[in-house]
């Protein structure tokens, strides 16, 4: 997910930021769910432009526009 969401920027931060805080990652899991959900809602409002090939076996089951 971290990939997907192109979010180890952001997850590096705010661990980074915890660390400097608490000198621990205590709450941590819950902070990652936090940043990858953010993420997502960002990813969902971009526009995604180009075409996405693939076959028809990776395609069963997607739905398209």
């Amino acid at each position: 997910m971290v990939r997907m969401f192109r979010a180890s920027d952001m997850l590096a931060a705010a661990l980074a930021g915890r660390w400097i805080e608490r000198a621990s990652y205590e709450g941590a899991a819950r902070m990652i769910r936090s940043v990858l959900d953010q993420e997502k809602l960002i990813g969902l409002e971009s526009d995604l432009k180009g075409v996405s090939l693939m076959t028809m076996h990776k395609s069963k089951g997607k739905e398209f526009d």
